[in-house]
């Protein structure tokens, strides 16, 4: 007989929870480890110089695993937001206002999002990458070419209005804020080295002359 608090071979709920969250924690940290490797690899020798395996073998890992975590290599740069992350201003944003955002107001909505949440390191981790990315011609590809893909993600989180059954309106509203946040991105990324304010402020001043411009 067994308890509710177990499955049918004794382990308890609780020992098969805290081994979910070290498999989910190991998971993140092996993710981390090849991108780390790989961002180090990409702005010592250029992207396109630096092969998987070589990245594999930075990485302590084997090909097959770094696959597992990034099918394509691009995929280390250009990576498709988590749903939790930059996404989530936008919903919070909505949620509050219970208006029809803006392709503008989305993506300001994402800028304030980073800006509360990135310190340093992190600005320093994406400026490495937004680097990567605009010294690379085929990556600049891949990133625009994943503008439907990022924009379908974001329509799904938010309800349709009322005189656009197909959706198209709603897509072509988040694909205007995710070009729009890609070039804000690169604008900061280029602009940041010889700043005199901080990354959160040069931010801000792009997201106001980008609404500017679509005004």
């Amino acid at each position: 007989m067994t308890s509710e608090h177990s499955n049918g071979r004794g382990i308890s709920a609780k020992a098969v929870s805290s081994r979910e969250r070290w498999q989910r924690a190991k998971k993140r940290r092996t993710r981390g480890r090849i991108r780390e490797a790989a961002m180090r690899l990409f702005l010592e020798h250029g992207y396109d110089e630096v092969t998987v395996q070589r990245i594999a073998a930075a990485a302590d890992v084997t090909p097959i695993t770094l696959f597992r975590y990034f099918p394509r290599k691009e995929d280390i740069v250009v990576d498709i937001p988590l749903p939790d992350e930059p996404s989530a201003a936008a919903s919070r944003r909505w949620d509050k206002e219970r208006t029809r955002m803006t392709a503008s107001d989305i993506a300001d909505a994402v800028v304030f999002d980073v800006v509360k949440r990135f310190d340093d390191v992190k600005y320093d981790v994406l400026a490495q990458r937004m680097a990567i990315i605009n010294g690379t011609g085929s990556l600049r590809r891949a990133l625009y070419a994943r503008i439907p893909q990022w924009a379908s993600a974001l329509a799904e989180l938010f309800p349709l209005d009322d005189d656009d059954e197909d959706g198209l309106a709603t897509r072509l509203r988040y694909g205007v804020a995710v070009t729009m946040l890609i070039e804000v991105f690169s604008e900061w990324a280029r602009c940041r080295d010889h700043a005199t304010i901080t990354d959160a402020e040069i931010l801000t001043q792009i997201m106001v002359e980008t609404r500017n411009v679509m005004a």
